[in-house]
């Protein structure tokens, strides 16, 4: 009988940058639904997303987003979704002002450090 790999008896899947490149942590399938939703959050807000981006690469400059709005969103449809709301309707609900207000939490925390 074939063995099955760890991140496959446990449910998770890991990051893939292509076809055979897999690296970082295995992320699991409920943690990878909510990194697709921020994502989806950020493509509601591309104002939010132009205050929040970062060019890396001199002549040739790639735009990338920060991080931290990445944390933002995903911050903010985590706590949608443990409030009991569906993907689709914590989706439609969430709005630009309600990611930026996680802005505040995050230098709050960095208050107490």
């Amino acid at each position: 009988m074939a063995r099955k790999a760890k991140s496959e008896e446990q449910g998770t899947t890991p990051i893939s940058l292509g076809d055979d490149e897999t690296f970082g942590e295995v992320v699991d399938q409920d943690t990878a639904q909510r990194l697709s939703l921020a994502f989806d959050t950020l493509e509601k807000f591309p104002d939010f997303v132009r205050r929040h981006r970062r060019f890396v690469g001199g002549a040739t400059a790639t735009a990338i987003i920060s991080s931290t709005a990445i944390i933002l969103a995903y911050r903010t449809i985590h706590g949608r979704l443990a409030k009991g709301e569906s993907a689709v309707d914590a989706l439609k609900g969430i709005t630009e002002d309600e990611v930026e207000r996680s802005i505040s939490l995050l230098r709050r925390i960095r208050r107490r450090k």
